[in-house]
């Protein structure tokens, strides 16, 4: 991307958002067992706590990973990114609220975990024309949204990186489905260069 190139045939990235327990207990032996790493975007404000904003939701009650398990996985080779300070709505957020959520959250990490936090995942995929320009100014170097859309893919830039959304329900059949289709949408796109589209 630095470069503005595209990725090499059959890249792949895998990120996992909130930083809940079962991650640990599931996700992460099966990704060791088969040589792959991961990016897992963590809510830092509630580091050790509940995904009390999926409740909300009606999801059920799921435990966070609390800091030393968290640097345990770092030692491991995890990287860690952040997810906001309280996981929320950076689309609606107002501008000072929006950068408090995006600095803060970026310095407790690195300060608990002693190592960068470069990449930013949008709470419920979700952000504004300003959190866009407050995510490079906080330090960031990238920020993931979600693959909603067929636009989505001609919208693609350092700060609204697509991916492709896998819920515990997307098994079998389903999930190749899906992933054949989203590999399908995004073959040959390049990525915009550095910043293009986040102002």
């Amino acid at each position: 991307m630095d470069r503005g190139e595209a990725l090499p045939e059959r890249s792949l990235a895998i990120t996992f958002d909130d930083g809940c327990r079962d991650f640990a207990e599931h996700a992460w032996p099966a990704l060791r067992r088969h040589g792959f790493g991961a990016t897992l975007f963590v809510v830092a404000g509630e580091v050790g706590g509940t995904n009390r904003w999926d409740q909300a939701l009606g999801e059920p009650v799921r435990r966070l990973l609390g800091w030393d398990e968290l640097r345990a996985l770092a030692r491991e080779g995890l990287e860690v990114g952040s997810h906001s300070l309280t996981h929320a709505d950076l689309g609606a957020a107002a501008p000072a609220a929006a950068e408090r959520e995006l600095r803060v959250s970026r310095e407790l990490l690195e300060d608990r975990l002693e190592r960068p936090v470069r990449l930013l995942a949008w709470p419920f995929g979700r952000f504004s024309p300003h959190a866009l320009r407050l995510a490079g100014a906080a330090g960031y170097r990238g920020a993931c949204a979600v693959l909603l859309r067929r636009g989505d893919l001609f919208r693609s830039d350092r700060y609204r990186l697509r991916r492709l959304t896998v819920k515990r329900q997307d098994r079998g059949l389903r999930f190749r489905l899906r992933f054949a289709m989203a590999e399908r949408m995004t073959h040959g796109l390049r990525p915009a260069p550095d910043g293009a589209g986040a102002a």
